[in-house]
C-alpha cells in the first residue's frame, strides 16, 4: 500500500492521468485517507492579523478592542476574524473567543478575563468597567452580601474566588451552576 500511495501522490501533484494499473484497482479506504491528508490543507476563511495585548489586556482588531485574560498582558498574539466571531491565540493556544462587533471603537469584554486581577485588587470589584454589564443570577448578589457581612473585606475576595469558578477550564462550576442557591446556602452554613 505504501508503494501505491507514493505512486499516486507522485501523480497527484501534477494534472496527469493516474496510471491504469492504479485506476482499475478497487478503492482502498486507507489509501483514500492517506491521500486526503497529503492533499492541500483546508483553507480557513478568516482574516488573520498579528497583534499584541496592551496594558489593559485588550487586543485591537478592526477598530474594536477585545479582552484577553490578564495573564497574557504585553504578549504577541494572532487574531483570526471570522464573520461571526473573533478568536485570539497566543502561540498554539486559543486564549479568547468573542462575538464579532461591527461597531466602531467598541469594547468587547469577557468579565472572566479580569477576575484574577480583581482578586488581587478587590476594591476594584464595583468600579471595574468589564464587570459593569455582567448580569449574574440574584443568588450571587445574596452570596456576596452574606460573605461581606460575615467576613468583612476578605468576603469580597472570597466572592471573587467563587466567580472564578465559572472559568471555562474549571471542572467544579457546572454542578455549582445548576443549583447556585443551594451552593450559596451550604457554603455559608457553619
Amino acid at each position: 500500500m505504501r508503494v501505491q500511495c507514493l505512486e499516486v501522490s507522485e501523480y497527484g501533484d501534477r494534472h496527469e492521468e493516474v496510471p491504469p494499473r492504479i485506476a482499475n484497482e478497487p478503492l482502498d479506504l486507507a489509501l483514500v485517507v492517506t491521500l486526503a491528508r497529503a492533499a492541500k490543507p483546508i483553507r480557513e476563511h478568516c482574516d488573520k492579523k498579528p497583534g499584541s495585548v496592551n496594558s489593559l489586556s485588550l487586543v485591537r482588531y478592526r477598530l474594536n478592542d477585545y479582552s484577553v485574560p490578564t495573564a497574557y498582558g504585553h504578549q504577541k498574539v494572532l487574531v483570526r476574524g471570522y464573520v461571526h466571531e473573533v478568536i485570539i491565540a497566543c502561540g498554539a493556544e486559543v486564549i479568547a473567543r468573542h462575538p464579532r462587533s461591527y461597531e466602531r471603537e467598541d469594547f468587547v469584554f469577557n468579565p472572566l478575563h479580569y477576575l484574577a486581577l480583581i482578586e488581587q485588587k478587590t476594591n476594584a470589584l464595583d468600579q471595574a468597567a468589564p464587570l459593569a454589564d455582567w448580569k449574574l443570577p440574584a443568588e450571587f448578589a445574596t452570596l456576596r452580601r452574606l460573605l461581606e457581612a460575615r467576613m468583612g473585606k476578605s468576603g469580597k475576595r472570597e466572592f471573587v474566588q467563587v466567580l472564578r469558578l465559572m472559568d471555562s477550564r474549571s471542572t467544579t462550576w457546572p454542578p455549582l451552576c445548576a443549583t447556585p442557591s443551594r451552593a450559596a446556602r451550604s457554603a455559608l452554613m457553619p
